[in-house]
């Protein structure tokens, strides 16, 4: 645990939002393991795990503004810019844990004699990781890289898909980002964390697939029920292209974490490859 004195110290060095980091596509690395090690004890002392639905919430809405056809938008720290964007409702809390973990990378590299490296939008990456891992979802860390360019401003307003689309509407949505139907659903899986009604608020599993099979919004007089999901989930099985996954991750839940971890890979890179 950092010092008082110590993180105060960062905090203090560094105007909010944080300045750009640079980087290249090509400089995206993995971490060492002394360097998992670390960001591991950094994330254990800033980001408490009822912050988790919080922090998977953070790194979607920062990756979903990138666009094929142009090349912009992805995880890029935009997000902290575009907080006033309806959308983005909640999520300073969100980027405000971001900015302490800055600040105690920082504190820790001062007392280490090391430089600081990471970016904004790396540490959008690897707390939204952290969030997977200590609700028991896959560990992604030996697999994450790093390196990304923070952006200097906001990404182009409208890019996020809205909760009233239909499934097939969605799939577009996720297209225009490169991201496969399959890709699609697996990320949507996030969604059994958090106060949305899928099992456990804090158990990362497959119960949110098993719960769209169920249709328990449908239970008449059952008002907690009716209250399960969002819109956009609820209209997931009636494509069968989306139902066909849905299927498969509710009765495979190793599928649904091997599926779930490449999808998060590649969202973590958008804007980066």
């Amino acid at each position: 645990m950092l010092s008082a004195p110590l993180l105060l110290s960062a905090l203090v060095s560094f105007p909010f939002p944080f300045p750009p980091v640079a980087s290249s596509a090509a400089g995206l690395r993995k971490l060492s393991q002394a360097e998992i090690s670390q960001v591991l004890s950094i994330l254990g002392d800033t980001v408490p795990q009822s912050k988790a639905p919080l922090m998977l919430r953070l790194v979607f809405h920062d990756g979903a503004t990138y666009r094929v056809v142009d090349g912009t938008g992805g995880v890029n720290g935009s997000v902290q810019y575009e907080l006033e964007r309806p959308e983005n409702f909640g999520l300073k809390r969100g980027t405000n844990l971001i900015k302490q973990l800055i600040a105690a990378d920082q504190a820790v590299a001062a007392k280490s004699g090391r430089a600081a490296y990471l970016s904004f939008a790396d540490w959008i990456v690897l707390a939204a990781a952290y969030a997977v891992k200590v609700t028991n979802g896959p560990d992604m860390f030996s697999s994450l890289r790093v390196g990304r360019a923070d952006a200097a401003g906001a990404d182009p307003e409208g890019r996020l898909p809205e909760e009233r689309l239909s499934a097939d509407e969605q799939l577009a949505v996720f297209g225009e980002m490169g991201l496969s139907a399959t890709e699609m659903v697996a990320l949507l899986g996030s969604h059994t964390i958090g106060q949305k009604g899928f099992g456990g608020p804090l158990e990362f599993d497959n119960v949110y697939y098993r719960s769209l099979l169920e249709r328990p919004w449908e239970k008449e007089g059952d008002k907690m029920a009716s209250m399960i999901g969002l819109a956009s989930d609820r209209v997931l099985p009636d494509s069968e292209v989306t139902k066909r996954v849905i299927e498969r991750f509710a009765g495979d839940q190793g599928a649904f974490f091997q599926e779930f971890e490449s999808a998060f890979l590649k969202l973590s890179e958008l804007g980066s490859r």
